[in-house]
């Protein structure tokens, strides 16, 4: 039976005397795929910030298991939080645009392998050393997710399906424990979208880690997750499998009135 990976509790966060989140509590287990849904301004972009360390919650605890035991990064900070097996994605690509892919990818390895302040400056073996396993697991992320024939191209200068999936690895290669990717497939036409859709799949299946996605893409969404919550107006109003969800008459109010299979 999968174990508890994520936990967030009662977590509110207000802006002055606006509240955008308001009590939310969810639980991810290991190697999960989970997303996140509900209509614009409901609150999820404000919900993957406090997750992700770059806002503090006003009130409430998110918690993560690492080593063994759950440890409260709620308020730590984005650093803390990756430290502990958390990254992510966002909805604006935010690529080290001049850098080639390489060089993205091996900006995120940059901590698995950090030599101290002398080696650095003075370039000794141990530098050395450690820019090679940079390279190589960088290649190897390279190969697995073919990014092969763009990998010493500028960022910026690729198309935009391409740079989502630069976005994906590179945040993959801080070694999470979970990954949230916000909106991953805006933009996409839809063999784009068909190719994330694997890419996310493959993700979760080698790596063996949870994904907690925001998406308005039903489609995705619905072959995709095992779980969905779908937040409205801050709050939680939903919960359970796909078919449950869509099935959920107060889910399906939130879209307008339609059908939430058809809702983008």
């Amino acid at each position: 039976m999968a174990e508890k990976l994520l936990t967030v509790r009662n977590v509110t966060r207000q802006f002055g005397g606006l509240t955008a989140v308001n009590d939310v509590s969810m639980t991810i287990y290991d190697n999960e795929l989970v997303a996140l849904i509900g209509p614009n301004g409901a609150g999820k972009t404000t919900l993957f910030n406090m997750l992700s360390g770059l806002l503090p919650a006003t009130s409430g605890t998110i918690a993560i298991r690492h080593d063994g035991r759950f440890y409260k990064v709620s308020g730590k900070g984005a650093t803390s939080v990756a430290q502990h097996g958390i990254s992510r994605t966002f909805q604006n690509i935010r690529l080290f645009g001049d850098m080639t892919v390489r060089e993205n990818i091996m900006a995120a390895l940059n901590n698995q392998f950090k030599e101290n302040f002398w080696s650095t400056i003075f370039h000794t073996p141990g530098y050395y050393r450690a820019e090679r396993k940079m390279n190589d697991e960088a290649q190897k992320l390279i190969d697995r997710y073919h990014l092969t024939a763009v990998a010493d191209s500028p960022a910026n200068k690729l198309p935009y399906g391409m740079q989502r999936r630069v976005e994906i690895v590179r945040a993959l290669a801080t070694n999470p424990k979970i990954i949230f990717l916000d909106e991953p497939a805006a933009g996409m036409n839809p063999e784009e979208t068909a190719e994330l859709t694997k890419m996310i799949r493959q993700l979760r299946d080698e790596n063996n880690l949870a994904v907690l996605l925001i998406e308005h893409d039903m489609s995705l969404v619905m072959s995709l997750a095992e779980r969905i919550y779908v937040l409205d107006q801050g709050e939680v109003l939903a919960s359970g499998t796909p078919k449950e969800v869509s099935q959920n008459p107060a889910v399906v109010k939130a879209y307008l009135g339609g059908d939430i299979n058809a809702a983008g």
